[in-house]
């Protein structure tokens, strides 16, 4: 089901997005507390927080479970998709089929919805 992670600048909105990411492709609780029932494939598209502080946060945060990189179902996308235009859908789409992806994360969402149209704006 669709869900939507929003608060104020630097309240940590992307670290707790990569928490549920982590804690969904290890099968292991989110935050500490919340079961996870099926460890599942995810991808993480971020366009804001840099390839650098995501891998490190990503890092911190399967240390802190307990997990190695190579026990984590986890797909790291810097590029985020246009879903305004249909080549990027279609590559999406693809991307998704052959990783065998079941979670997606976009961080953030609005980024996407209005790149690639001119009829929109932030």
């Amino acid at each position: 089901q669709p869900m939507a992670v929003g608060g104020p600048p630097k309240s940590l909105k992307t670290s707790l997005t990569l928490d549920l990411a982590v804690s969904v492709a290890t099968g292991t609780p989110f935050l500490g507390k919340f079961a996870v029932p099926t460890k599942r494939r995810v991808a993480v598209f971020s366009g804001e927080s840099g390839r650098a502080t995501i891998n490190e946060t990503v890092l911190r945060i399967l240390r802190a479970k307990g997990k190695k990189p190579e026990d984590c179902a986890l797909h790291c996308g810097f590029d985020l998709p246009r879903l305004a235009v249909e080549e990027d859908r279609n590559e999406l789409r693809q991307l998704l089929k052959d990783n065998e992806v079941e979670v997606v994360i976009v961080d953030p969402l609005y980024l996407c919805l209005l790149a690639g149209s001119k009829a929109l704006s932030a």
